[in-house]
C-alpha cells in the first residue's frame, strides 16, 4: 500500500520494493497452500453436505481457489452476475470473498453482493436449495 500511495518518490526503491512485496506475497500462499490443504481434507471426509463460506484472501486464478473448485462449486459461478467485486480495499475489483456448496446436494439459486460497507468487503449471501 506504501508503495501505491507514494507513487513517483517510491519508484527509485523500485527493485527493492518489488522484492519485499514478492516475499511477502510468496510466504503468504505457501501458508494458504498449506491451510487449503488441511481444508480440502475435512471437505473431502465429510459425511454432510458442505457450503464453505469465507474470505480466501486469494483471487478465482488462486491455487487456493483452484483446490476448492474441484471438490466443491463456487455459488458465484453458479448464480451471480457481474464481476462479483467483494472487496473494497486499494484493489475494489477483486472477488476474494466465496460461498463453496457440495456439487450434487446443494444447488446454488441466487448469489448477491451487497453495496453495503461493513468493513472493507462487501457482504455476500446465497439462497440455495438442499436436495434431500
Amino acid at each position: 500500500y506504501n508503495f501505491i500511495n507514494r507513487g513517483v518518490a517510491q519508484m527509485f526503491r523500485l527493485p527493492v520494493t518489488i522484492k519485499n512485496i514478492y516475499t511477502k506475497l510468496a510466504f503468504a500462499y505457501k501458508k494458504r497452500a498449506r491451510q487449503i490443504q488441511i481444508l480440502k481434507n475435512y471437505v473431502e471426509k465429510s459425511p454432510y453436505p458442505v457450503i464453505l463460506c469465507g474470505d480466501l484472501n486469494d483471487t478465482p486464478s488462486s491455487f487456493a481457489y483452484f483446490q476448492l473448485q474441484q471438490i466443491l462449486k463456487d455459488s458465484f459461478v453458479e448464480s451471480g452476475f457481474g464481476f462479483g467485486k467483494t472487496y473494497i480495499g486499494h484493489f475494489p475489483w477483486l472477488r476474494i470473498d466465496y460461498i463453496f456448496h457440495s456439487p450434487h446436494s446443494i444447488q446454488s439459486l441466487k448469489f448477491s453482493i451487497s453495496d453495503i460497507r461493513l468493513s472493507d468487503h462487501y457482504p455476500i449471501k446465497l439462497n440455495f436449495f438442499l436436495a434431500r
